[in-house]
């Protein structure tokens, strides 16, 4: 299967190099299952990270059906997107569609894609300091928000940077097994394999941008110790303020409670531990720092509107559950 990686100037470093290091891990652990090809509108690009890339292929006529074409995040810029508009730029890419290629957007390469008019109706998604601006230039795009990749139809599109690894491993996953892509990852040390639906940055670093030192103080805390038994009171004692100020200092800061975003800790947590496939519900929610495996099940089926079990038997061996109930 061949694998093509557009290179357009002021491509960024890691939105190529991961994706190709997960390809290239693949071939070695398993085989050569992918060809790659490096191509570009010129012979050489430039990063924006200052280093220099030769040897391009042209664009090729012809694609076989079953071809994955990435499209390489690069630096936004009016000289790149002006670039990105080329007409036989624009073509080649409806035409490797038709062709039945599937295309891959990583980062801002989403932006590209949408040149090409094919995310027209479609779910995407971008980095997320990019998202709004992906939105206004394609206003027939639907696009997703807090999601590290998103598969439509034969159009995939990532977050970019370390999220191209993420969907890369996906479609090594799709195409050769389980067992390639978590032997992939394995090799890559990337410790957990985020999922599609995963959120792009981690509850540890969400609700940050206020400047609040003493929410701050209290988030650090939390988010080392969201294992333990904690009170609102408990938090106040400790940070010398009453549980009413304090409590009304965090939803100022932070737009929400204390309790939910302790509850978002733990269960950013379990999702870890389940993913891992190695602990039952009730070990999952101990190690959560959840009271019982009932307010773990209460609290993870609120979010996701589906059972804890759901995600465990996916990445459980035979891909059996290890607990009798949901």
């Amino acid at each position: 299967m061949d694998a093509l990686f557009l290179l357009l100037p002021d491509v960024h470093l890691l939105d190529l190099a991961g994706p190709v290091q997960a390809i290239h891990e693949s071939n070695e652990l398993h085989g050569d299952f992918f060809r790659l090809h490096f191509v570009g509108l010129g012979p050489s690009v430039n990063c924006w990270q200052g280093l220099s890339i030769g040897e391009l292929e042209g664009l090729p006529e012809t694609i076989a059906p079953d071809t994955l074409v990435f499209v390489c995040g690069m630096k936004l810029t009016p000289q790149v997107m002006a670039t990105a508009r080329n007409p036989a730029l624009v073509q080649w890419l409806k035409r490797a569609h038709a062709q039945g290629a599937t295309l891959v957007g990583i980062c801002t390469g989403t932006f590209v894609l949408g040149e090409s008019g094919l995310l027209d109706n479609r779910d995407c998604t971008t980095h997320h300091q990019l998202q709004a601006a992906l939105k206004d230039a394609f206003p027939k795009a639907r696009v997703a928000r807090e999601r590290i990749f998103v598969e439509d139809g034969s159009v995939l599109t990532s977050a970019g940077v370390t999220g191209g690894i993420d969907l890369t491993l996906h479609l090594i996953w799709r195409l050769r097994g389980d067992r390639a892509a978590i032997d992939t990852a394995r090799e890559l040390v990337v410790h957990r394999r985020r999922m599609g639906d995963d959120q792009q940055i981690s509850e540890h670093l969400r609700h940050r941008n206020h400047t609040s030192p003493l929410i701050h103080e209290v988030q650090d805390h939390l988010s080392q110790a969201f294992r333990e038994p904690l009170t609102v009171s408990g938090l106040a004692k400790r940070h010398r303020v009453s549980p009413r100020h304090l409590q009304r200092l965090f939803r100022a800061n932070t737009g929400g409670s204390i309790k939910s975003y302790l509850t978002s800790l733990r269960l950013e947590k379990a999702h870890d531990l389940l993913e891992d496939g190695k602990d039952s519900i009730e070990h999952v929610a101990e190690k959560s720092g959840f009271r019982s495996t009932r307010a773990f099940r209460e609290a993870w089926t609120g979010k996701y509107g589906t059972p804890p079990s759901r995600l465990l038997r996916r990445h459980t061996p035979g891909g059996s559950d290890t607990t009798t109930s949901g």
